[in-house]
């Protein structure tokens, strides 16, 4: 998957997020842990996104040398279909994140704008480098 824009656009606060995770964990606010729940389900749908992208990119590459006229179109059309809905509950999950983060007196992690399908991509794929990037070894 390849950003759509620059490098210097970075649409996911790595920190923010690591402070939301740590106040709800924090927190004696009785929904908390149903709220971390919610965050970890939602970082797991901007790492999905970002695989039904790839996968579905392969897919497309196979399915040229495989098939042709009706058929390939076909495969392209399911493909673009779940890449969609892939990408429509990503943000929906742009939006509770940054919603959890407000609740919890936290910067916002989707720094961009929600109504902009390429910065909400851009997200996913900075969401899944910047966990890669810092994971506890």
């Amino acid at each position: 998957m390849e950003r759509n824009y620059t490098e210097e656009m970075r649409f996911f606060d790595h920190d923010a997020y690591v402070k939301l995770a740590e106040k709800m964990k924090a927190s004696s606010v009785p929904e908390a842990a149903e709220d971390l729940e919610a965050l970890n389900d939602a970082m797991t749908s901007f790492r999905e996104y970002v695989n039904r992208v790839d996968a579905g990119e392969q897919q497309i590459r196979l399915a040229a040398v495989r098939f042709e006229g009706e058929e390939y179109r076909d495969m392209v059309s399911q493909y673009d279909r779940r890449r969609h809905d892939q990408h429509e509950e990503a943000i929906i999950n742009v939006r509770l994140v940054n919603r959890l983060a407000q609740l919890y007196g936290v910067s916002p992690l989707f720094t961009g704008n929600d109504q902009e399908r390429l910065q909400v991509a851009d997200f996913c794929l900075d969401v899944v480098i910047q966990i890669f990037h810092n994971r506890m070894l």
